[in-house]
Formats: structure tokens, C-alpha cells, sequence
């Protein structure tokens, strides 16, 4: 059939994919055509429906094997993985197949497979039946069919460049450098063993080294007054923008909803949606801001009066803050600390020692806080100390130690900190 029509070709980085049967003109020998059909129209059915199945394209089926690009032309950026997964999924059902086959007294078919990544140009070809070609030229696609080639029976070989996109997606032995027909210097190539350990982008990048998180102060404390504000009722959005793949996202939206349910007055479901997300986060390996997520945890078990729970928790982060150098929160942590120790003297012959190591922690938070010129932490800290010396009896003293903290604010008198302090504030005024 002529060509009717042809787009211009369009430069593409794809996966290809080639696959055959090894043996299969052996095993059909002898037979006749119908009954050969019979034998490899269903292998070449199980091929094709993998490749369907991860959004693949076969271009030509070639006997008792397919072409197939993936890439091109449904456009996914995981399309060096989809490759790998439909290979893996041709010899899982190729197996099955395998097995009837020797069931039915025929020996058994094996499946290869070579696949390839790189940039090839990608031509569109329109038929007079308004089929559509999609044609890929370019080295690359060479490379796959070498591979093919390469693999022995029920195997799995890649190049180099299609390892590297995958490593850690997926499992791989290292064949090392192997001449190639038609290449000068012979290629680094791999067989592929099979599913890895790892699922998304954060986690593969977690595993060769995550670039250390600093100097995102501001965006913090952005996230932090938008959470402090929804807390409080005033609905807030907020657009974190990342790497496809990046779940800072999805973690933060569960540790938030975790905390609003611990504010709802549903705290054992709060907590396990806390927790959850920080597992989450943690699961792929992840450092960025876990001090300011642990910082929400603890300060949860502090509104709902679980010291046992919350101190280990303090401990466990004060220890990261040194380890990553992570201060962030470090005021805060503090702080809580403080309040947390007040809520677990329960016995009157303790309160005397939990109070002193109390306002040990409120100091020590509002030294940190003025350092890093942390208002918001520095006016927490200090309507803590406060309250505690009003207990004391010290109202004076309170007073003065909190009216200037309080006076540097020009805005936002709305919020629950400020509002907190200006209540303090009066009532350590009230009789003077």
C-alpha cells in the first residue's frame, strides 16, 4: 500500500524494544502452516499485550517476534521502566505458556529480549486506509536489536544508558563490556534479574545520595503559619511545587489532616494519619524538614497531654537537629520540651525539679529564638516562661519579660499565638 502522506520526523529519546522466539523455526519444522500459527500467534499475542499494557506502541510484528517503542508516541517520562516491566511481564506469561505447550507434548518456546534508550527521529506515516505508521530511525534503535541478539534463551539484556535510567527500579547482573557488531568499542551491557527494591524517583535519589536541605527558612515558615491558620479555622492553600514523584506533597497533606483531627477532639485517629505520613516520608529515605514534621507531632501530644509519648519523641529530635544541623524548629522543640516536662509532674514532690527544668527550656528556646531572629518562636517561648512565673507567683516579673516580645508585632493579632499573649498579658495586668 503507497504512502499517502508523511508528517516530519520529530526528535524523541524512546525505549525499544525488540523480542523473539528462540528455537521457534525448530519447533515449527515439520509442521503445517496452520498448525504453526497455531503454536506462535499466541506467543506473539502475549508480547504484544505487555507492551499494550504499559502504554507501549509495537511497531512490527516480525514473524516470531515484535518492534515496539516506548516513548513515542504516547509521551511518558518513565518510559525506559515500562519497557522493562512489559519484558519482565512477556516472560512471566511466556512461562505459563511454556508449560501447556509441553502439556500438549511440544517442546517449549523461550522468549529474548534486547532493549535500548537514546534519541532517534520519529516519523509518522499515513496509509490509504488512515492507518497511522510511527517509524523510529537512529542508532538507537540498532542498539536494541543488538541486544536482542546478545540475550540468550528467557533472558533480559539493556545497554548501559537504559541501566542507568533504571538501577534500582530494577534488579541487574552485569555481563561487563561486550563487543557489539557494527560499534567500535565495546559496550558496558546488563541482564536483567528483575523487579528491585525501589518505586519512585525520591527514593532512587534517596539511595545514591539526597543533596542536604538548607536555607528554607522562610518556606517553612510559610507552611507553618498556613497550618497554624487552618488550625484555627481560617482555611488556607498552599502550592508546593516539586519533581514528579517528590511526596513532600503527599506526606504533608496527611500529617496535616492528622493534626486537625488530634484539634477535632479525634486524636487516636489523628495520631495514626500523623504517624503514617511520617512513615511515608520516611520510607523513601527522605531528610528534608522530618524536624519539622516531628516538631508537629510532638507538639500534638502536647495539646492532648501525652508527655510519655511526646518526650522520647523530643529526644529523638534534638539528637537529628545535631546530626543534620537542622534548627529550623530547634526553638520550638525546646519549648515543647519545657511543657511536655510540666505535664508529666504529676506528683507534687516532683514539680519543683520539673519546673526548674522547664524554665531551663523556655530560656534556652528564647536564646535560640533571638538568634536566628525567630519572632513567632521567640514569642511562644517567652508566653510560656511567662505563664509558668505567673504560677509562681512572679506576675511582675512575667509581665515585663512579655510585653516587649509582644509589642514588636504589627500585624496578626488574629492568630492564636498573639491572641494567647495579649490574654496573658492582661490578666498579669489586672491589679497592679
Amino acid at each position: 500500500m503507497e504512502s499517502r502522506g508523511s508528517a516530519d520526523g520529530e526528535r524523541k529519546t524512546i525505549t525499544t524494544l525488540f523480542a523473539d522466539l528462540k528455537g521457534s523455526t525448530a519447533l515449527i519444522e515439520g509442521l503445517d502452516p496452520e498448525d504453526a500459527r497455531a503454536i506462535i500467534d499466541p506467543a506473539l499475542q502475549i508480547m504484544m499485550d505487555a507492551v499494550h499494557r504499559y502504554d507501549g506502541y509495537v511497531a512490527q510484528a516480525l514473524g516470531d517476534g515484535i518492534f515496539a517503542l516506548f516513548g513515542a508516541p504516547i509521551a511518558h517520562e518513565d518510559h525506559p521502566q515500562r519497557a522493562l516491566y512489559a519484558a519482565l511481564r512477556m516472560q512471566d506469561e511466556m512461562r505459563g505458556y511454556s508449560d501447556q505447550l509441553r502439556l500438549k507434548g511440544n517442546a517449549p518456546l523461550h522468549m529474548r529480549a534486547g532493549i535500548n534508550t537514546g534519541e532517534v527521529v520519529v516519523r509518522s506515516i499515513r496509509k490509504d486506509d488512515l492507518h497511522t505508521d510511527y517509524v523510529p530511525i537512529g542508532h538507537s534503535t540498532n542498539l536494541a536489536a543488538r541486544m536482542e541478539q546478545l540475550a540468550n534463551p528467557g533472558s533480559i539484556v539493556v545497554t548501559e544508558q537504559t541501566h542507568k535510567l533504571t538501577d534500582g527500579y530494577f534488579e541487574f547482573k552485569d555481563l561487563g563490556k561486550t563487543p557489539i557488531k557494527g560499534v567500535e568499542e565495546p559496550l558496558n551491557v546488563y541482564e536483567v534479574t528483575g523487579v528491585g527494591p525501589l518505586r519512585t524517583r525520591l527514593q532512587v535519589s534517596a539511595r545514591r545520595g539526597l543533596t542536604r536541605f538548607v536555607g528554607r527558612h522562610r518556606e517553612l515558615d510559610q507552611l507553618y503559619r498556613a497550618l497554624q491558620q487552618a488550625k484555627e479555622g481560617h482555611g488556607q492553600i498552599v502550592g508546593v511545587m516539586g519533581e514528579p514523584g517528590f511526596q513532600l506533597q503527599a506526606e504533608f497533606g496527611a500529617i496535616v489532616c492528622g493534626l486537625a483531627k488530634v484539634g477535632q477532639g479525634q486524636p487516636e485517629e489523628g495520631f495514626a494519619q500523623l504517624r503514617q505520613g511520617l512513615a511515608g516520608y520516611r520510607s523513601v529515605g527522605a531528610e528534608i524538614s522530618l524536624t519539622f514534621f516531628l516538631a508537629s507531632l510532638i507538639g500534638a501530644y502536647e495539646q492532648v497531654g501525652q508527655p510519655e509519648d511526646g518526650l522520647p519523641v523530643v529526644a529523638e529530635t534534638l539528637e537529628r537537629v545535631e546530626k543534620t544541623g537542622e534548627r529550623y524548629c530547634e526553638a520550638e522543640l525546646y519549648r515543647l520540651k519545657g511543657e511536655l516536662t510540666l505535664q508529666e509532674s504529676k506528683v507534687e514532690s516532683q514539680r519543683s525539679l520539673a519546673e526548674e527544668e522547664a524554665e531551663a527550656c523556655f530560656r534556652k528556646a528564647i536564646e535560640i529564638a533571638q538568634k536566628q531572629q525567630a519572632k513567632s518562636w521567640e514569642l511562644r517561648a517567652t508566653t510560656s516562661l511567662a505563664r509558668l512565673w505567673r504560677e509562681q507567683g512572679k506576675r511582675e516579673e512575667a509581665r515585663e519579660l512579655l510585653a516587649p516580645v509582644y509589642g514588636w508585632f504589627t500585624e496578626g493579632f488574629d492568630t492564636a499565638d498573639l491572641r494567647d499573649a495579649k490574654a496573658l498579658l492582661t490578666e498579669l495586668s489586672e491589679g497592679r
